[in-house]
């Protein structure tokens, strides 16, 4: 037993990863690079910033291109953590594999080509914008569904199915949030060209779509109940179709609960029917 441990301790000890001083410089040098080739992308799109309040037709849009300013500080500075945390963990990998850091690094630059940091700028341009694009049209987006949800309540002059139609239209909202985050993620897997994690992250996102409209399928019924028992109320006596519904009404509720098992079963099926054998 006790020969067993110490092979193992010994095999550990021989598998550890020895961190020096040139190891730790390379690892900041590269953080470092890192951030200065970000600083000038952002200090580039900080000038076009410039340029575009200087435009008199924007000059009533002041408001929106600073904030659009400062997300683009803060999508930056976002690439920067991501890519920083990338390095290190890349750089750990390889000192614990046994590799020195410094010929390493020096032989992996040596055979990138100016063809790789073209198509590198190009894919981080793409991926900004991906994300940026989101950013900026999730807010007007999240108003308008707000306000169609308003407009809808008022229209009928109940408040019984205010509720119900309120539920729905946050469902919505979150599940397009949603949707349009896992969107970009998947747009920035296409733009460094990984086909095999954006087939992977394009599955999930299917996926994902069927269940939301499953989600917001079983929403639906709710509300035209709420909506129907408003009217009924309301207008009992002066219409012979809603008298019929008055007497049917207690049969909604199994007609509800069949329609809710078979939107489950259907997304279930159809969600399962997006993975590949």
């Amino acid at each position: 037993m006790h020969y067993i441990v110490g092979r193992v301790v010994g095999q550990l000890s021989l598998s550890s990863m020895s961190l020096t001083l040139i190891d730790l410089l390379v690892i900041a040098g590269e953080v470092i690079l890192i951030a200065i080739a970000l600083l000038l992308l952002l200090w580039g799109t900080n000038v076009c910033f410039q340029r575009l309040k200087q435009i008199p037709r924007l000059q009533s849009q002041q408001q929106l291109l600073t904030t659009l300013q400062k997300i683009n500080v803060k999508l930056f500075l976002s690439l920067w953590l991501i890519s920083s945390l990338g390095i290190i963990g890349l750089n750990i990998v390889l000192l614990w594999r046994g590799h020195q850091l410094l010929p390493t690094t020096l032989a992996l630059f040596n055979q990138l080509s100016p063809r790789f940091w073209l198509d590198l700028s190009i894919s981080l341009l793409q991926s900004a914008i991906a994300l940026m694009t989101v950013i900026v049209i999730n807010k007007p987006l999240g108003k308008l569904l707000d306000r169609i949800s308003q407009r809808l309540q008022d229209w009928d002059q109940f408040t019984r199915n205010d509720f119900s139609i309120d539920q729905f239209f946050q469902v919505l909202k979150l599940h397009l949030n949603n949707s349009l985050w896992l969107t970009a993620v998947w747009i920035c897997t296409l733009a460094f060209d990984r086909q095999t994690f954006g087939e992977i992250l394009f599955t999930i996102l299917k996926i994902y779509l069927i269940v939301a409209l499953g989600l917001l399928v079983l929403k639906i019924p709710p509300a035209i109940v709420d909506t129907l028992d408003a009217f009924s109320e309301t207008y009992l006596n002066r219409n012979a179709a809603l008298r019929s519904y008055a007497q049917l009404r207690t049969l909604i509720p199994f007609f509800i609960s069949c329609l809710e098992y078979t939107i489950i079963i259907g997304t279930t099926a159809f969600a399962i029917a997006q993975i590949e054998p």
